[in-house]
């Protein structure tokens, strides 16, 4: 029972959603009859996505580059701030999926202030980011011992990171930042966030984030208005607070 075994509702309409084309298929060749077809799927709970507000943000920041400034020069333990650094700026900079940015060789790092990144699709694209993360990047790339092509290297020689070691250094780094809940598809929803809230437009959201759909997009203008909301100034209350006070 997949329920039982703690997956989301969303993961089991997959499930589902594969066995009734499976069904489909069968029913039209005559094997079964339609009743499978009337199979629903559980209802889903819309959560709103997890992003960094700007102070969070400033902390995590502030952890990650303290952690390689403090360091021994030359130690391991600076060389693993590096790449934990590193990593936060792709993510949190490009806005990377966890596989796209293990998946980057050294050639993907482009001087002009892009990532070349391979998508779900399998089509290529560039991502633009700021100097400072091609900058810190390519740090971190002359740092480490060379193995391989792939920016983020893995235990084999000339392997990709796995993906839950990039999850775990970013777990940690936020774990000592104060932000236990933060993983890396949070730092996604951070750059369209703050995307956002500079003002880029949803098309150009969709562009960096890599959406198939902008309507996946919306909900980062939905988050600036939120928070926009959240800091009103509290212009009106005083003045019936004020009538109040007269009485």
């Amino acid at each position: 029972d997949l329920e039982e075994h703690g997956n989301a509702p969303s993961s089991i309409n997959r499930h589902i959603w594969a066995l009734k084309s499976y069904f489909r298929f069968r029913v039209e060749t005559g094997v079964v009859g339609a009743e499978l077809l009337k199979i629903r799927g559980l209802k889903t709970i819309s959560r709103k996505p997890r992003f960094l507000a700007d102070k969070e943000w400033d902390r995590l920041l502030k952890v990650a580059v303290d952690a390689v400034y403090d360091l021994e020069t030359g130690s391991h333990a600076r060389l693993r701030a590096k790449l934990s650094l590193a990593l936060l700026y792709v993510y949190a900079g490009g806005g990377l999926r966890l596989s796209e940015a293990v998946g980057m060789k050294e050639e993907d790092i482009i001087d002009e202030g892009f990532l070349r990144v391979l998508r779900k699709g399998g089509h290529e694209d560039y991502v633009p980011v700021e100097d400072e993360v091609v900058r810190v990047v390519k740090d971190w790339i002359t740092s480490r011992p060379p193995n391989g092509r792939f920016v983020f290297p893995g235990k084999a020689p000339d392997s990709p990171m796995a993906r839950r070691t990039a999850q775990g250094l970013i777990k940690e780094l936020c774990r000592r930042a104060g932000l236990p809940d933060v993983h890396v598809h949070s730092l996604r929803h951070t750059a369209g966030y703050q995307l956002r809230k500079a003002g880029a437009s949803e098309r150009d959201i969709q562009d960096v984030l890599g959406h198939k759909n902008i309507a996946t997009t919306g909900i980062y203008t939905t988050l600036v208005r939120e928070d926009l909301r959240r800091r009103l100034p509290k212009r009106f209350a005083s003045a019936r607070q004020a009538r109040m006070d007269w009485k």
